[in-house]
């Protein structure tokens, strides 16, 4: 399954990247975002693992994240993975100078139980888009409004 998103945020390049990968503002953008726990490496840099915990529809669900890439004010990606999916997260910045930053991201999940691996992608695909989507809008404006 594959969500991308692409927007431009009216803020510096330099302003998005510190919004996006301050974990203290999640909660203000990620949809159901309850907290974070650091579990291994240099917080925020290449191969950290955490935990991020959601609630969803009234279901906690535990995410483990590993960043795969981090290219300061260019790229961060990483892997988060529980026992029902995997999902590779691309995230890229460009800077289009004076009329802001371009961010496109690209989410490819797939699914683990092969009861989810047949219906999963039927039922959850515009689901997870328009998530995505919604999650993007709020945190162009969380940026913008601060």
């Amino acid at each position: 399954m594959r969500a991308e998103t692409t927007i431009v945020v009216r803020r510096p390049v330099s302003v998005v990247w510190k919004f996006f990968v301050d974990v203290d503002t999640l909660r203000h953008w990620l949809t159901g975002f309850q907290r974070f726990e650091h579990l291994s490496g240099t917080p925020g840099r290449l191969g950290a693992r955490s935990k991020q915990i959601y609630n969803v529809n009234g279901r906690t669900i535990e995410m483990i994240e590993e960043i795969t890439v981090r290219t300061d004010e260019q790229e961060f990606s990483g892997t988060l993975t529980n026992e029902w999916m995997v999902s590779n997260i691309r995230t890229v910045f460009k800077d289009l100078g004076p009329s802001g930053t371009e961010i496109t991201s690209v989410v490819e999940s797939r699914f683990i139980p092969w009861y989810l691996k047949i219906i999963g992608p039927l039922v959850m695909k515009k689901g997870f888009q328009a998530r995505q989507d919604a999650d993007m809008k709020r945190f162009k404006g969380y940026v913008e409004s601060h």
